[in-house]
């Protein structure tokens, strides 16, 4: 399918996909989206005993997908940013930014570690942990080189509120997952009006028994409400699902909402 531009209540936004669509690498991925969809975000993860993170050959090759097309890349760093410089988070951030810089990434989504945090910090306690939390996004922008390409997604573990304050101290950008709002009970949509010049990335999917599935779950009315604050958005709303059947259907349901798709 191609989807149609612009989206058809006045909307500027790109339209983006995980690299988890096919059940296949990140080439693969983006050579099948490349015809759907506007950006690819690359998830990636770093483990002891798993890695997808992408060498030079692969990174060529993506490349070489974008080329003559207005098709490109978020990168989703896979790490959670710690301020404790033994976590060793921030540099594994670096590098993947290094690595990834040739695909000019139109975001990098990045979370923060809050799990040192307890369950209801002190007002001195998150003081604290901005403040180291500054300072490691801050040495993470200098590798960018434009701080704006960070953005700072909120997570459905802890409330964003801890992190916002953020934003008036560092020229960064922020994520907004719907559906992590959805998962502690917030309405998006004040959310999304209230930091709309700030948002570079927004992630949307639906909410069943576990996040990250089909937008069909949605009720109508809802993603309506979220596509309709969104309407001078110009940055990336990514289909935040992970199979081919959920984003189909996702798809669908953008259809029903008046996002335009032809077979």
């Amino acid at each position: 399918m191609q989807v149609k531009r612009p989206f058809s209540s006045g909307g500027d936004f790109l339209l983006g996909a995980t690299s988890y669509v096919l059940e296949a690498g990140l080439v693969e991925n983006a050579e099948y989206l490349r015809g759907i969809v506007d950006d690819m975000e690359l998830v990636l993860f770093h483990t002891p005993e798993a890695s997808n993170l992408p060498g030079a050959n692969e990174i060529e090759r993506l490349v070489k997908v974008k080329l003559d097309s207005d098709f490109g890349y978020t990168v989703h760093l896979p790490v959670d940013i710690s301020p404790e410089p033994e976590s060793k988070s921030l540099d594994l951030a670096k590098e993947v930014v290094r690595s990834t810089l040739p695909l000019e990434p139109r975001a990098f989504v990045l979370h923060l570690n809050g799990r040192r945090l307890s369950p209801e910090p002190s007002a001195g306690e998150l003081a604290s942990w901005r403040n180291g939390a500054m300072k490691a996004v801050a040495e993470l922008c200098d590798s960018v080189g434009d701080p704006s390409l960070i953005a700072i997604e909120n997570l459905e573990r802890w409330p964003p509120e801890w992190f916002l304050p953020m934003l008036d101290l560092l020229p960064v950008s922020l994520t907004v997952d719907v559906g992590h709002l959805w998962v502690q009970g917030r309405d998006p949509v004040p959310y999304i009006k209230r930091w709309i010049s700030r948002i570079g990335v927004v992630h949307l999917h639906g909410v069943h028994r576990s996040d990250h599935v089909s937008l069909s779950f949605v009720e109508k009315k809802e993603l309506l409400r979220v596509i309709g604050a969104l309407r001078h958005f110009e940055g990336v709303l990514t289909l935040e699902v992970f199979g081919i059947g959920d984003f189909e259907s996702s798809l669908k349901a953008l259809e029903s909402c008046g996002f335009g798709v032809a077979p």
